[in-house]
């Protein structure tokens, strides 16, 4: 699978329907530091980004509790996305566990003006300490298996530096 780089989004929810979730964006806290990376495999995917934002413990739980409620306070909502209609569900899923504390969330955007078009992505957040790593996958059909390559990969390279 041939990834390309991306322009990174430079955005912090782990994933852009988020947006569209009221809570997942509200009382969101400014990082003292991050970096992004972005990567697609075409226009079906994958497409995977990886983000780690650095912030004082305290407020690095506060952040990883508030993205686990999002998939009770936002489990279906409506959304836009480059001009298509979405009808968006939000879960939690099992994953395996890294770090402190580790949270994915699987989105499912069905395209209301195509029938059976449906964009899954997993969003998987990893906190140590005060450092979160958020991971997305978004693909059709969905990797499963590649959202935990990425995550232990990516998990694999950060605690060196931490």
């Amino acid at each position: 699978m041939g990834f390309q780089a991306e322009p990174s989004a430079g955005t912090a929810d782990g994933g852009s329907l988020l947006r569209d979730c009221p809570f997942a964006t509200v009382d969101q806290a400014n990082p003292s530091a991050q970096a992004d990376e972005a990567f697609t495999a075409g226009s079906a995917g994958p497409d995977v980004s990886e983000t780690l934002l650095q912030y004082p413990v305290s407020v690095a739980k506060g952040q990883m509790k508030q993205f686990a409620e999002t998939a009770i306070a936002c489990s279906s909502f409506a959304a836009n996305e480059q001009g298509l209609v979405l009808r968006v569900a939000l879960v939690r899923e099992a994953f395996p566990s890294f770090g402190d504390d580790t949270i994915a969330l699987r989105i499912s955007a069905v395209v209301v003006t195509r029938e059976n078009l449906t964009i899954d992505s997993d969003v998987i957040a990893v906190r140590r300490g005060g450092t979160v790593l958020l991971v997305t996958n978004v693909g059709m059909p969905l990797n499963t298996g590649l959202s935990r390559t990425l995550v232990a990969a990516a998990y694999g390279k950060v605690p060196r530096k931490w």
